[in-house]
Order: C-alpha cells, then structure tokens, then sequence
C-alpha cells in the first residue's frame, strides 16, 4: 500500500510551525514556506498550502522547483526558500536540521515534517499529521487472514511510516521512498 490517501486520508493538516531564527517568527515561516510549496503537486505541499490559505492570503512565489520526493525550492519575498525532507536540506548545503527544536519529538509521533531553509540557513520546520482511514484497519487485519501479507511504501520518513504500519499491524515498511521506488 502507499500510505497517502491510500490507508491515510492523504489530506495531513499542520500540526506545528517552529522557527529556529530570531527574524523569522512561526506565522512568518508558515507564510514563507506555503507560498513555495504553492506549486507544488505532492500531497504534503498541496496540504500545506491549503491549510494557510483557509486564514490568509498566499504570499507571490518565483522560480518555484521541484525536487522529486524530496521537496521544493522557490524565491518569496527576495528571500530563497527550500522546503523538504532533511535529504534535500543536505543536498542543498543547509546545515543538519535533523534534531531542529522539536522536530524529531513529531517526527516519533508519526508526524511527517518538513524542514525550511531561508537564504542557505536552516530556518526552521512544519510538522503534518495525518489520520487512517477508519476502513484501513479492517481491510488489512482482512488480508492478515487471507495469508496476504502487507507492505507499507512512503515517502514519509521512518517514524512516521512506523507509527502508522504499527497502528494497522503491518509489519514491512518501506520509507523515505521516492516515488519512482513505489
């Protein structure tokens, strides 16, 4: 199974915005990192945005990439904003954000986060949670039954595709995939 929209609903909401710089406050990185992930097609991105938007407007976003299964970058407000998984931080030279102010206690929940660079600078994170679909319990105890065994493919890092294997008794996980591994 792929996790989102599949056993999930696919449609996480923010649970948590911290900012680890004194000129960034929460709201601010909140805004930063929606507008970039404003073109973004994968279900994190998209959940991001449509979060922001239902209280605020979109700040203007320019030369938006993507970063397959890994996240995006874009320029907003003359400021560079990336906003991805801690493999993509790296890739792009952004200092380790792996243990950033509480990230890692919502990544052990099961929360996905998403780390923020501003300007080459680990700026801080959004955590998204997710929730199962009430059916997805049943159906895989189903195929538990049957002898069918499941597996778990994500692109959620390892904590978060656990938390919810664990809570359907899968025990194969597959995580951090990219989507050309599903």
């Amino acid at each position: 199974f792929d996790k989102t929209g599949t056993l999930t609903f696919g449609t996480p909401h923010v649970a948590a915005v911290k900012s680890v710089i004194k000129d960034i406050d929460d709201d601010e990185l909140y805004a930063l990192c929606a507008a970039a992930e404003q073109y973004s097609e994968h279900p994190l991105g998209k959940a991001v945005t449509s979060c922001y938007s239902k209280t605020k407007k979109l700040y203007a976003a320019e030369n938006f990439r993507i970063f397959p299964g890994r996240g995006v970058t874009a320029t907003v407000n003359k400021k560079s904003v990336a906003a991805g998984n801690a493999r993509m931080m790296e890739e792009l030279g952004i200092p380790d954000t792996s243990n950033t102010a509480g990230a890692e206690k919502y990544a052990a929940n099961g929360c996905t986060v998403i780390y923020i660079g501003i300007d080459g600078e680990a700026a801080g994170y959004l955590a998204l949670a997710d929730t199962v679909r009430p059916e997805s319990p049943a159906t895989v105890r189903q195929l538990i039954a049957l002898g069918v065994q499941s597996v778990l493919l994500t692109g959620d890092n390892e904590n978060a595709a656990h938390s919810v294997a664990k809570s359907l008794g899968i025990d194969c996980v597959y995580a951090e995939c990219l989507p050309e591994d599903k």
